[in-house]
């Protein structure tokens, strides 16, 4: 689906309902796989942007809306593109979300001028009439989309996107997946080695999740206890790929296939190097030869192992 965002004062009834021209247009745009939140207000379209960044390909506004701006002249629809436009610039110069303006309001050159830029060549119009350029407007979207990287990675990743929601990791590590496999895998950006500290603070909390959830770490407590060891990541990474549980010659395949244990082993050895520093500290290994583009591919490397990781865990 198409995450996009309609903000609109014809949205709600007096009693908080959603009226019935809201019903027409939400469930119109659902059968066309369009997927739209209505908001009442710019100040809670904009939370729900910045809430989850990666999610929304695009957002409709409406010019004149009093209710929206909550009367307020320093919310209004200028004042709320300004604010999406300075976002996207905060975030890498991301072209979402596509701004689309869909108005009941007949348009007068002059305001034509001073208030509609089409985002990109793929919208049609300046401003989509309400309701008559509703299914222009829906498939200017679906043009949009296809250009987004956002709505790419989605449409590529999605079972490991739905895990993750599913999973309740927090926000800003989701955001953070989405905005590792943009980095790495679609912009390139293969000598960022600030990067790895972003996987780490994922491996360091949500990754373990499932597999506590599941069960396959019931006896962790007991082997920090007997290895007289504290808890960290590489702890864990060495509790995961433990060749001796029991027997000597048992090892812990049946509950960590040996790609996972690799994938853990690697991730952590890297992660690692790449993680701890501070301003006075001189790069390591990792993070140098990363920086000098003398290891173009440790990211992608990285990125792919916390993706297998991720995957194995959504069949557990």
């Amino acid at each position: 689906m198409i995450n996009v965002i309609w903000v609109d004062d014809l949205i709600l009834n007096p009693d908080g309902s959603q009226t019935d021209l809201c019903n027409s247009i939400v469930n119109s745009a659902y059968d066309e796989g369009i997927d739209i939140t209505p908001f009442a207000t710019y100040d809670e379209a904009y939370n729900a942007i910045v809430a989850n960044p990666s999610k929304w390909i695009a957002i409709i506004l409406d010019v004149r809306n009093d209710k929206a701006s909550e009367g307020n002249e320093n919310k209004d629809y200028l004042s709320m593109r300004r604010k999406i436009e300075n976002f996207r610039k905060e975030h890498g110069n991301s072209v979402e979300p596509f701004i689309f303006v869909f108005s009941a309001d007949a348009v007068t050159i002059s305001d034509a001028k001073r208030y509609f830029i089409k985002d990109t060549d793929l919208q049609t119009k300046e401003v989509y009439m309400k309701p008559d350029d509703t299914k222009v407007l829906f498939e200017d979207i679906k043009k949009v989309a296809n250009s987004s990287q956002i709505y790419a990675i989605y449409t590529k990743y999605k079972n490991i996107i739905d895990f993750i929601e599913r999973a309740g990791w927090s926000r800003d590590n989701i955001n953070s997946i989405l905005k590792l496999i943009r980095c790495i895998e679609y912009n390139d950006e293969n000598t960022n080695y600030s990067l790895y500290n972003d996987m780490r603070k994922i491996v360091e909390s949500d990754l373990y999740k499932r597999i506590e959830e599941v069960g396959l770490m019931n006896d962790y407590p007991e082997y920090l206890k007997n290895e007289g060891k504290k808890d960290s990541i590489n702890v864990r990474s060495c509790y995961v790929g433990e060749k001796k549980r029991g027997k000597d010659d048992e090892d812990n395949s049946n509950r960590f296939p040996i790609y996972i244990q690799r994938a853990f082993h690697s991730l952590t050895e890297i992660l690692n190097n790449g993680s701890h520093r501070d301003e006075k500290q001189p790069l390591f290994v990792v993070d140098k030869d990363t920086f000098e583009g003398k290891a173009p591919y440790l990211l992608k490397s990285c990125l792919y192992d916390l993706l297998t990781i991720i995957n194995w865990e959504a069949q557990l």
